[in-house]
């Protein structure tokens, strides 16, 4: 196992040496940590580098925990896919027409806030509830009827 440990962390320090990732790596193996480090950057600006303790921003990561999560609910008959999501968020203008499924593989219509300049510039900075998201683009139309277009940057969830 070493062997293979030793070719790893050699691969990511090349990666790293060509900044080609910044980041941190943890492999463990039956409970036993194996490679714990820190590659990279956390900041190119304040010449700060990644530690294992360095946080980051997971973005679209999230998309695959949450349709995972959705999926066993599903699975365990607790959540129904193909409910319309206004059972869920009564007040969202369109959610009698838009369903878990739409929502997981991105053919909603729902309009992508974070595209937003101002998303990036203000809003994602500052902390939110799920209310509060939701409010900032529910009184936005829709981009597209549900299941006309598919629209990601992410492999699809759920289909």
């Amino acid at each position: 196992m070493n062997s293979k440990i030793d070719k790893l962390q050699a691969y990511m320090d090349s990666l790293a040496a060509h900044n080609y990732f910044n980041g941190a790596v943890l492999v463990a193996h039956r409970g036993e940590i194996l490679l714990k480090k820190g590659y990279g950057s956390a900041s190119f600006q304040y010449d700060i580098p990644n530690t294992t303790s360095t946080k980051f921003r997971i973005g679209s990561l999230t998309k695959a925990f949450t349709a995972m999560a959705i999926m066993i609910l599903h699975e365990q008959e607790k959540l129904d896919i193909d409910q319309s999501i206004d059972t869920v968020f009564p007040d969202y203008p369109n959610g009698s027409i838009i369903t878990v499924r739409h929502l997981l593989n991105n053919s909603s219509g729902v309009p992508s806030f974070t595209s937003t300049p101002e998303y990036w510039s203000t809003t994602m900075r500052l902390p939110a509830t799920l209310n509060e998201v939701i409010n900032s683009f529910k009184d936005q139309p829709l981009e597209f009827e549900p299941e006309q277009i598919l629209i990601t940057a992410t492999p699809v969830l759920c289909y």
